[in-house]
């Protein structure tokens, strides 16, 4: 998230949290497979050939990954910038005010 607020691209394993903010617009998602770990839970694998190509693609193409890393900031500042998150906590607020108001527990 802080390198993509920063303008730079971004390549990770495209699992998990990561997911909700990165795609093929503003970086390089790593495509992966889900592995067994102990006690069953599962680790996401990344795909070393394709995490190899795409290194080679952002250092073949610069001015493409440049352009990813400025959707990324723009992407960052829309919908994480500190006014979007007080605005979208504010209006959880109002919500949770409202369902008290009608005697409702949130």
């Amino acid at each position: 998230v802080e390198a993509m607020a920063m303008g730079l691209p971004v390549i990770a394993t495209n699992a998990s949290g990561v997911t909700a903010y990165l795609d093929a617009q503003v970086g390089y998602p790593v495509p992966f497979t889900l592995v067994p770990v102990p006690e069953g839970s599962r680790w996401a694998e990344p795909d070393v050939t394709s995490l190899q190509v795409l290194m080679g693609t952002v250092v073949d193409n610069p001015a493409e990954a440049q352009r990813r890393g400025q959707a990324a900031r723009q992407r960052m500042l829309h919908r994480y910038s500190p006014a979007v998150v007080a605005g979208q906590l504010w209006a959880q607020f109002q919500r949770i005010n409202a369902q008290l108001d009608r005697g409702r527990s949130p």
